[in-house]
């Protein structure tokens, strides 16, 4: 009993629309392919920008602590000479 398979042309080949990809398709895929590349940066972005955000709002609370200290040092030293100069 013969059981091969025998192929005719059109079984070797994929049909037409699969094989021939207009002008509108690549540009549909293109576009698309774009539009997730741009929405992936778009978040590595946004983190990025979370992130240096954070940074410098600690920076800053660093720096107003810092100012906070010299100052109340300067407010002590003020104090202490009103009272050296008073006697």
């Amino acid at each position: 009993m013969n059981t091969a398979v025998t192929l005719t042309r059109e079984q070797t080949h994929p049909p037409i629309a699969l094989t021939n990809k207009g002008l509108i398709d690549r540009a549909a895929i293109w576009s698309g392919i774009a539009l997730i590349r741009w929405a992936r940066r778009s978040d590595l972005l946004r983190s990025q920008r979370l992130a240096r955000r954070q940074e410098r709002a600690v920076r800053q609370l660093e720096a107003d602590r810092f100012w906070q200290e010299v100052a109340d040092q300067r407010a002590k030293t003020d104090a202490y000479m009103l009272f050296r100069s008073l006697q």
